[in-house]
């Protein structure tokens, strides 16, 4: 260790993997022993004036007033004070945080994400899925994002 920062290498020996497989209809989770998959939705409040994401994946609807939004339907938008990386990010860190039960402090060690599927996605994101994806993970709280075909 060098003035304070924990090297790559070590961060890798200190964390295992996440394999997230994207697809339109469905994610697929994969981490240590668990596989979980949920489809790629958020519930949006119906507020006018501040809509934000209340929920996401298959839980269950939320009793108030929602809009479900699939996050790679391209015939769908979301409010326009909410845009497509806000909610991409939400739902990467449900999957981190909530789904896979990563704490803050598991995270400041999080595991390397890789993603695949991301091709899958180039009519919907017009070529940009990747640059988006990448952000929305990180800043999910991902150390890392590497795509894999």
């Amino acid at each position: 260790m060098t003035d304070g920062i924990v090297p790559d290498s070590s961060l890798n020996k200190l964390s295992e993997d996440i394999e997230i497989t994207i697809g339109v209809e469905t994610v697929s989770v994969s981490y240590r022993d668990r596989f979980e998959r949920l489809k790629p939705v958020v519930y949006i409040s119906k507020s006018e004036t501040n809509p934000i994401i209340i929920a996401v994946g298959d839980s269950e609807a939320p009793a108030e007033p929602h809009i479900q939004v699939a996050l790679f339907d391209s015939s769908v938008s979301l409010p326009k004070s909410l845009d497509k990386g806000a909610a991409l990010e939400r739902f990467f860190a449900y999957i981190l945080r909530d789904l896979l039960g990563l704490s803050v402090l598991k995270l400041l060690a999080c595991p390397r994400v890789i993603l695949k599927g991301a091709d899958s996605l180039d009519s919907i994101l017009c070529g940009y899925q990747k640059s988006l994806l990448r952000t929305a993970m990180i800043e999910a709280g991902a150390r890392e994002c590497v795509f894999d075909s």
